[in-house]
């Protein structure tokens, strides 16, 4: 349910007041070890960034959603994600999953170089916003 949340947040209320949801439901799991389908929890944490908790309760209500975030599951199982933080980087082309510091770097620099010199991949599109409905 955390997920289809988070993703309705994004579509109705944009993905400042989602990110900030994100955020707040991951504190209240890996901090206070709260169950991520609770349905109180995440109403309440909705209404702590801002979002209608009666719009969001009635998503909640439904299947909305859900058939994405399915999706989104198995295209990650596709790509070798299987922990995170994972980092998926010019359309998929990096997928880092844990890494330290100069791990990441290194992914920057080498797109940087691909771009300078004219080796930009044509796939470099946001992979989960796509799928999410977040980007057109």
């Amino acid at each position: 349910q955390s997920h289809r949340l988070v993703q309705w947040a994004a579509k109705t209320h944009g993905l400042t007041h989602s990110e900030a949801l994100y955020d707040l439901l991951n504190v209240r799991h890996f901090v206070e070890g709260r169950k991520l389908n609770d349905r109180i929890m995440l109403l309440d944490a909705a209404a702590e960034v801002g979002i209608d908790t009666d719009l969001a309760a009635a998503m909640l209500e439904t299947d909305e959603g859900k058939v994405a975030i399915q999706e989104t599951y198995r295209m990650v199982q596709r790509m070798g994600i299987n922990g995170i933080p994972t980092y998926v980087i010019d359309g998929g082309r990096h997928v880092l999953v844990a890494v330290k510091q100069d791990q990441l770097i290194a992914s920057f620099r080498e797109i940087e170089a691909d771009v300078a010199n004219g080796r930009r991949s044509e796939d470099a599109v946001p992979v989960f916003g796509q799928m999410l409905g977040y980007v057109q």
